[in-house]
């Protein structure tokens, strides 16, 4: 057996032109082997590919499953590369920091934004990458892409053409204080549980309100404005997360700017929300807080203990001082 697993989740790096448009190429193997020719000591590894496969548009929290129970299936390796399409990338990635936190083994994501069977790709880069930060000793959940490689939990895709298409606006995590331990199931039945809003200048109270109105949430993240702002002039608005929180459902304030940091109370159009018992967890970004939430409903966490959980820092995925 050899040192490394590469597990082809989908995505473009594999994918061939087709009738169609791009679809999945069931050689991938043989042409990354083929890629990395003049490069035979960097060929050392085992090969499978998920069924079915996954285009990353089409993703589910309980993907990111199927990923880490893989992973366990095949738990005699020291390393993983995990081939994945980027639209949802960083948030698998983020979802499996938080299921391998402190684990011994390396596992990165990466992929490409242009097929490997298709001239002047990425996918070679991208992939002789993710085996040169394999054998630099990094242990933990990562992502390789254009020439960097990033923390799972605290980037984003910023490209949807750019080789350079992942990156951090808010530099690296803190440390966690305590080891966190995933031993959940996320299924199928629990993708309803986690809602989103995103505010917009003239949101309705009324939008926010059937926002709100499914039975399955338990999680809500809410996508203010700057400094965790919200339109706060609207009674009504805010009176529909009060009573969100009244049926126990998590309000999770996260900001819509992608640099900086959530300061809840600076303004009085975010102190309405701290009055209202919405929670937040500094500079932690929308993909680590989506891929958190499910994990930690996946735990059976729920109401304040849930909140609680969201704010405290379990892999990484905060760098700022968290919510007190």
């Amino acid at each position: 057996m050899h040192h490394t697993l590469v597990i082809y989740a989908g995505g473009t790096i594999g994918m061939a032109p087709g009738p169609n448009g791009l679809a999945p190429n069931a050689e991938l193997e043989s042409n990354l082997r083929h890629a990395l020719a003049a490069h035979e000591q960097m060929a050392d590894f085992d090969f499978i590919s998920m069924s079915p496969l996954i285009d990353s548009s089409d993703a589910t929290p309980s993907d990111w499953q199927r990923l880490a129970d893989t992973i366990k299936a095949n738990s005699d390796y020291k390393a993983y590369i995990i081939l994945h399409g980027t639209d949802t990338m960083a948030f698998a990635a983020a979802a499996l920091s938080f299921m391998f936190t402190g684990s011994p083994k390396t596992i990165i994501f990466t992929g490409s934004q242009v097929p490997l069977l298709l001239p002047e790709n990425d996918a070679v880069d991208n992939f002789m990458g993710a085996l040169r930060s394999r054998d630099g000793g990094y242990q933990g959940v990562s992502l390789y892409f254009g020439d960097q490689l990033l923390e799972a939990n605290r980037c984003h895709k910023a490209s949807s053409q750019d080789f350079h298409a992942f990156v951090n606006n808010n530099g690296k995590g803190t440390k966690p204080a305590t080891a966190f331990v995933y031993d959940g199931q996320i299924t199928p039945e629990q993708h309803g549980s986690v809602g989103l809003i995103y505010f917009y200048p003239g949101i309705s109270a009324a939008s926010v309100q059937q926002a709100l109105s499914s039975k399955d949430l338990k999680l809500v993240l809410l996508l203010s404005f700057g400094a965790g702002n919200i339109p706060a002039a609207d009674s009504a608005l805010v009176a529909a997360l009060a009573e969100a929180k009244g049926r126990d459902i998590c309000l999770f304030n996260i900001s819509q700017c992608r640099h900086g940091r959530v300061q809840q109370d600076n303004y009085a159009t975010g102190s309405v929300l701290s009055r209202a018992g919405v929670r937040h967890a500094s500079d932690i970004n929308l993909e680590a807080a989506f891929a958190k939430a499910h994990v930690l409903i996946a735990q059976g966490l729920q109401g304040p203990a849930l909140a609680d959980a969201m704010c405290a820092n379990l892999a990484g995925e905060i760098g700022g001082n968290s919510q007190e």
